[in-house]
């Protein structure tokens, strides 16, 4: 039996993929704009600036660095276009969407 703790970003990604499978909504990528709202909403009520889990979290969307790291290698272009810190403030929600299209989508590329 594998005994590979599985991280938290992983766990989100996954997550998020099974609900990519399950929905039935016309989608522009593997998250829905529903769905963005719907997280957006949960984790910070849309404030841009938030950080939580003990500074481990920050943005809108409340996006761990190993969320980022791991949406950078499956998307080159998320790293050239920013850097962890551009998922909280003036334009995140964008680029947190970004952020996590491309890691929900290295799942669904697997």
């Amino acid at each position: 039996m594998d005994t590979k703790k599985v991280s938290h970003s992983q766990q989100v990604c996954v997550a998020n993929s099974l609900i990519f499978i399950t929905s039935s909504s016309s989608l522009t990528g593997p998250i829905s704009s529903n769905l963005f709202n719907a997280i957006m909403t949960v984790e910070s009520n849309g404030n841009i600036n938030a950080v939580g889990d003990g500074g481990k979290a920050i943005g809108p969307f409340q996006i761990h660095e190993v969320y980022w790291q791991d949406a950078a290698q499956h998307d080159l272009s998320i790293k050239a276009d920013g850097t962890y810190q551009n998922c909280k403030g003036e334009g995140s929600i964008a680029y947190s969407e970004r952020v996590m299209q491309a890691c929900v989508g290295s799942f669904i590329d697997r």
